[in-house]
C-alpha cells in the first residue's frame, strides 16, 4: 500500500476532477503554474 500525503492526494483529486468535467476549475490564493506553496495546483 503507498501512503500519500495530504498535498499529493489533493493534486491527483484536483486532477481526476478537471479530467472528468471540464467546468471544474480552480481559483485563489497560491494557485500558480509551477504548483503554488504545496506544489497542488
Amino acid at each position: 500500500m503507498s501512503i500519500k500525503t495530504y498535498a499529493e492526494a489533493i493534486k491527483d483529486v484536483l486532477a481526476e476532477e478537471m479530467r472528468r468535467d471540464p467546468d471544474v476549475f480552480v481559483m485563489g490564493e497560491d494557485v500558480a503554474e509551477q504548483g503554488g506553496i504545496f506544489g497542488c495546483t
